[in-house]
């Protein structure tokens, strides 16, 4: 029942930094935000097996992290792509079952786009 009641409340999370605003009327407790803060740094970080120790500690399984946790408002995927976290990217789109080519795509774009505009 406490996993349902995570996994629903967390759909109305946002992210922003290392800032964490909830949408809703929900209040979690600052150690559960803590870890959600810290699900996002590893995945900013590139760092997969911190980004999976994070997971893991949250008690949440992936997919349901992939569909309600938003970093700086995006899924944890896009995040990880717009951070240039290609590892991390990766890996989430392979557990979740995502296109992992589709990824590798937008990682490419990503960085391309990040060297024009350094031109």
């Amino acid at each position: 029942m406490k996993s349902l009641v995570l996994k629903s409340s967390i759909v109305g999370l946002t992210l922003f930094g290392a800032t964490f605003v909830s949408a809703s009327d929900t209040h979690f407790p600052a150690y559960f935000e803590k870890k959600l803060v810290h699900v996002c740094e590893a995945i900013q970080d590139n760092k997969v097996n911190r980004f999976k120790r994070h997971v893991k500690r949250t008690g949440i399984k992936l997919r349901d992290l992939q569909e309600g946790l938003r970093c700086n408002g995006m899924d944890i995927t896009s995040f990880a792509v717009a951070n240039s976290a290609d590892k991390t990217a990766l890996y989430i789109a392979k557990k979740t079952g995502q296109n992992e080519k589709q990824i590798l795509a937008m990682i490419e774009q990503n960085s391309a786009s990040a060297a024009s505009k350094s031109e």
